[in-house]
């Protein structure tokens, strides 16, 4: 028994099937190359969809840090060992944490990048001091820290004021 035989000529059925598999074929391919440009599109707006929500986070952050100075601030005033402590610890993994935060921007950030990590390990090493105290001054052992703490908070501030341009228009600003 013979699947094949070549002495039969082709009918018109023969040449409509060929023609619905070169359409199918051709519907095949040009879905292909829909599926690629549609996977470039959704990485593409992934990726811009995770920029604007570092930007958002870094927008937030400016606040977090006004609050860890006034709180340094209060507590260096009053000599408050409790508040001091909290107010350094929070610094130190909001530094650390916004830190992260601008590794996912332009490398314009580098200077306030190390300054973020370097004053939260002084930060730390304040706040262990003052724990180890008997009866510390938290005015004298903060004063330094303090004023890093504010300079640094100042340039996120500048930063901020920066994304905000970029995201939403000087309007916002």
């Amino acid at each position: 028994m013979d699947f094949y035989d070549a002495s039969v000529a082709p009918g018109w059925f023969d040449y409509v099937g060929l023609g619905v598999s070169l359409i199918g074929f051709g519907v095949a391919i040009r879905q292909i190359y829909k599926t690629r440009g549609a996977s470039e599109a959704a990485t593409k707006a992934l990726l811009s969809a995770q920029k604007s929500l570092i930007s958002n986070t870094l927008l937030s952050v400016v606040t977090q840090f006004q609050l860890v100075v006034a709180d340094l601030d209060q507590a260096m005033s009053s000599n408050h060992g409790d508040m001091a402590h909290r107010a350094l610890v929070r610094y130190g993994h909001l530094a650390r944490e916004t830190r992260s935060l601008l590794d996912e921007k332009s490398r314009e950030y580098d200077d306030l990048k190390t300054r973020l990590w370097d004053s939260s390990e002084v930060a730390l090493d304040v706040k262990e001091k003052i724990v180890q105290a008997k009866s510390p001054d938290i005015g004298r052992l903060a004063k330094q820290i303090s004023r890093e703490i504010n300079t640094v908070s100042l340039e996120m501030t500048e930063v901020v004021a920066n994304l905000r341009h970029q995201v939403g228009g000087s309007e916002h600003v």
